[in-house]
């Protein structure tokens, strides 16, 4: 019964019922009911059963099972029931039961998937039951068991067990883990990273750690809610230098320099040609440098800034100078009920209801 019924010009079929009804062009069938109906166009099917029902053109199936029934074309399945049901166009399912079942377009699933369905649109999964059900369109998975059941659009898991189960219907989300515990999504637009560094106590905080299924960043400490960061001590080995942010209630610059008056009248000081642009409400200060022929004259005095420019009077000395502003006004006092605390630890923000 191999090549039973209509089939055409250079096709190949091997094996009982191997591509007995309307067996494509140039389409090879080798095994028991290999591209037994409608086999398509240069498609391949090789082992019992593959490629069996309606295998669409170009399309390759290696494996008993696999691509078994409307395996879409140019798509590739290898493995025992690799791709069995409704492989999409142009998807690669490897290994056994890897995109068992509906398989989306241009996916990708390779590892030993136990009874691996609903892998959508643009998706990949690789390791075992990696994106095993239900896996959202333009979504990854990589690692034994990561994203196995309803692996949200747009996500990105990685790690044994990351993202194991998401039951909220959660989108947009990556979590890295390397626990060997199973780590889930908290929220749509998260990120989770575990472990980073452990951290027992709020004291022993530095650079980034995880801690209770939650990424905290560097440097913060519980109780003061100080922003710190820390680099190696420059001249001792055995230590660190911690330093912390300023704070206050605006977005703030400042610019700094040093000045000079040599006509006994004033010297003109020159900002950036930008700053009139990114910042406004500046203030001066001036220190003069100490020079014993000028210990008793009259303080300097300065202009406002115009123009990004402005002038220090007095008589000839030397002195610094720096000026502040104020970037952006910030509403310091704001009403809870009107706005949506977002962030962690110190490291805050606040978004409109």
């Amino acid at each position: 019964m191999a090549g039973n019924t209509t089939q055409q010009s250079n096709a190949v079929a091997v094996g009982y019922a191997a591509g007995s009804s309307n067996q494509g062009p140039n389409a090879v069938a080798i095994g028991d009911y290999a591209g037994n109906n409608e086999q398509n166009l240069s498609a391949i099917a090789i082992g019992n059963f593959a490629g069996s029902v309606s295998q669409n053109s170009n399309a390759v199936a290696i494996g008993d099972n696999a691509g078994a029934s409307s395996q879409g074309g140019t798509s590739v399945a290898v493995g025992y029931s690799a791709g069995k049901e409704k492989q999409g166009i142009g998807s690669v399912a490897i290994g056994p039961n890897s995109g068992f079942n509906t398989q989306g377009t241009n996916s990708i699933a390779i590892g030993y998937s136990f009874g691996q369905s609903n892998q959508n649109n643009n998706s990949i999964a690789i390791g075992s039951n990696a994106g095993n059900s239900l896996q959202g369109p333009n979504s990854i998975a990589l690692g034994s068991s990561a994203g196995a059941d309803s692996l949200g659009d747009n996500s990105i898991v990685i790690g044994n067990s990351a993202g194991n189960t998401n039951t909220s219907g959660f989108s947009n989300y990556t979590i890295i883990n390397s626990t060997g515990s199973v780590i889930n999504p908290s929220a749509s637009s998260s990120l989770k990273i575990a472990p980073i560094r452990t951290a027992p106590v709020a004291s022993d905080y530095s650079l980034l750690f995880y801690k209770g299924n939650e990424v905290f960043v560097s440097g913060v400490n519980t109780s003061t809610q100080n922003k710190t960061f820390v680099i190696d001590h420059p001249k001792d080995t055995k230590k660190y230098l911690v330093h912390a942010c300023l704070e206050g209630p605006e977005k703030g610059i400042y610019y700094r320099g040093k000045g000079q008056i040599i006509n006994d009248i004033y010297v003109e000081i020159e900002l950036p040609d930008y700053v009139n642009l990114i910042g406004r409400n500046f203030t001066i200060q001036i220190t003069k440098i100490y020079s014993s022929s000028s210990l008793f004259e009259q303080p300097l005095e300065t202009t406002e800034i115009v123009d990004g420019k402005f002038k220090v009077y007095g008589y000839n000395c030397s002195f610094y100078w720096t000026v502040f502003g104020e970037r952006n006004h910030i509403e310091t006092e704001p009403n809870k009920e009107d706005y949506e605390l977002r962030g962690d630890g110190p490291y805050t923000y606040i978004s409109k209801k």
